[in-house]
């Protein structure tokens, strides 16, 4: 199987590759085409009243999708915090926002999410010791106004999933807690995500299962009210170039906009940059701010009221 993927693999030409230095002192990525200038040090963000106005446009949106939220047998009450990210990804499609809620809804259920920031710090410590490496560093960058993530998907072996008796548990909640950390206030949302991911090396055998993949998206991925700035793949290899081809068309327009496969840092895989000192050290680094994040997200939301 596996030489039959890299044949097929090698009629798909990737992507011209394109230098991303990156500044290790920051911890941020420096990419001349987005004009990113290194941050002389990586931040949380704290509550900031600032960043949670609404424009009235914006407030019109969330208040007609919280009056047909409560007007929906099937459906929970919502905050009004979730009602606003909601209403900044689907506007004014009501049925799209209730849609959203209800699958949003059926994921909680399905793995007891409890949206509160001592579950999300023992998901994401369970996530670190169980694929070291995988979550390599969250920080808000003041010169983008975006939150970014990177990440090595090579460290997710689905040899260790199938070993939990929660099998996609073990991934798919520490995900919602990472979507909702680089979400903590409404000019998050606003502004967008850029998420970094080192796939050198990826490869059917040890990180690749058709079912995980789509099960992640149906649920959580595609669901999640999450918008993205940038999508960046490095040292992508022949498999992963092969998969991007065939899921390609069936992405949503938005992400395939910014989803970029093909770069390469110069100062080598992103596990390397970002591992500083130590694995250790970046591992305390990550949680550390996820906890902030998640604790300044939940100040917000239970502050705000529509």
């Amino acid at each position: 199987m596996d030489n039959v993927n890299e044949r097929a693999a090698r009629e798909i030409p990737a992507e011209p590759q394109r230098h991303i230095p990156i500044d290790p002192d920051g911890q941020e990525p420096v990419d001349h085409h987005l004009h990113v200038e290194p941050a002389p040090q990586a931040s949380v963000l704290s509550p900031d009243a600032s960043r949670m106005t609404l424009s009235d446009t914006e407030r019109q949106w969330a208040m007609a999708i919280k009056e047909a939220v409560l007007q929906d047998p099937e459906l929970e009450p919502i905050s009004d915090f979730d009602i606003v990210q909601v209403a900044l990804m689907d506007r004014v499609n009501i049925e799209g926002a209730l849609e959203r809620i209800c699958k949003l809804q059926a994921f909680k259920q399905e793995y007891c999410v409890t949206d509160t920031v001592e579950q999300g710090q023992q998901a994401m410590q369970r996530c670190v010791d169980l694929f070291p490496g995988l979550m390599l560093h969250i920080s808000y960058q003041d010169s983008m106004e975006s939150h970014f993530f990177a990440g090595d998907v090579t460290k997710l072996y689905k040899n260790v999933v199938e070993s939990q008796r929660d099998t996609t548990a073990v991934v798919m909640v520490p995900f919602y807690y990472l979507f909702h950390a680089t979400n903590p206030d409404f000019e998050s949302m606003r502004q967008g995500l850029v998420f970094l991911c080192e796939c050198g090396g990826f490869s059917w055998k040890d990180n690749f299962k058709l079912g995980y993949f789509q099960k992640f998206w149906l649920e959580l991925g595609g669901v999640y009210p999450i918008k993205f700035k940038k999508m960046m793949h490095y040292h992508t290899s022949l498999f992963f170039n092969l998969l991007h081809s065939m899921g390609r068309p069936f992405l949503p327009n938005d992400v395939k906009e910014v989803f970029e496969i093909g770069l390469f840092s110069v100062l080598g895989r992103l596990d390397i940059v970002y591992l500083s000192p130590s694995l250790e050290a970046s591992n305390a680094r990550f949680k550390t701010r996820i906890v902030e994040s998640l604790q300044t997200r939940h100040q917000n939301a239970s502050n705000f009221r529509l």
